[in-house]
């Protein structure tokens, strides 16, 4: 969610602020603040994330992370076997993932993958624009989802961004409807 603008700030109604360089907005140069000469660059948030009510919205337990290659073969996913997560979709539009490897690492395994930003509904696909993210190539993309949706299973299809090109299938059971609902124990290994 963005934070409140005070009276005085010159951004442009619908933007927010990001600490990344100046570069000109979506209508030309953005007026600039003493701020944004410091650094702080405004940047368009996306449209509006989802329809009000959407049946996404909700927090998620990862149940299974894996890959498929180009045969169709099941490969295990870049955070080992037993992967354990949470996904919020906010029904704002707002979005975090958090997931991590939960057995023993080799030296360099991944161990641990996040990004915020927002999403927005669009049919049997859903996109996440990344706001916050480890690395940094991937402020500011849109990840395309496919989705499946049965009840409070979700399995969420998308494209490796590294490595060899292999389809990515999250499986993702809801744990709660509002972002404030999940409990620590919602959160033990149990994925039933």
């Amino acid at each position: 969610m963005p934070l409140a603008r005070p009276q005085h700030d010159p951004a442009p109604r619908g933007y927010i602020r990001r600490h990344v360089p100046a570069v000109r907005g979506p209508r030309g140069p953005a007026r600039r603040s003493r701020r944004e000469v410091q650094g702080v660059r405004t940047v368009p948030r996306p449209t509006t994330p989802s329809v009000p009510g959407d049946e996404l919205a909700g927090v998620w337990r990862l149940v299974s992370y894996h890959d498929l290659d180009k045969r169709g073969a099941r490969h295990t996913g870049p955070l080992g076997l037993a992967p354990d997560g949470l996904l919020f979709y906010a029904p704002g539009g707002q979005l975090s993932v958090t997931m991590m490897r939960t057995g023993a690492a080799q030296p360099g395994d991944q161990t641990f993958n996040s990004y915020a930003g927002t999403w927005r509904r669009d049919g049997d696909r859903v996109v996440h624009a990344i706001h916050l993210a480890p690395d940094p190539a991937w402020v500011g993309s849109e990840q395309i989802r496919e989705l499946v949706l049965e009840g409070d299973r979700l399995q969420l299809y998308g494209t490796a961004l590294v490595g060899p090109p292999r389809r990515r299938v999250l499986e993702w059971h809801r744990i709660g409807w509002g972002v404030a609902t999940a409990t620590p124990g919602d959160w033990s290994n149990n994925h039933d």
